[in-house]
């Protein structure tokens, strides 16, 4: 790997950081099988309880389902 490559990807992380995490790209058929959640409100609910999302129970994190 070279040090430019390492340089680009120290970037990309930077940028990344910066937008809020990274975008997965899924095709339309493994998205369609998957839950949906309202990630705006579960992340000001997390926010509010001063916690992290990851930090959610189960049964909290369901409440923010919107699909599938």
């Amino acid at each position: 790997m070279s040090e430019k490559f390492k340089e680009d990807l120290r970037e990309l992380d930077r940028l990344a950081e910066e937008a809020g995490g990274y975008l997965a790209v899924r095709s339309r058929e493994e998205l369609d099988n998957e839950p949906h959640y309202n990630y705006p409100a579960l992340s000001r609910y997390a926010r509010e309880k001063g916690v992290k999302p990851y930090q959610l129970s189960e049964s909290e994190i369901e409440h923010f389902r919107v699909a599938a």
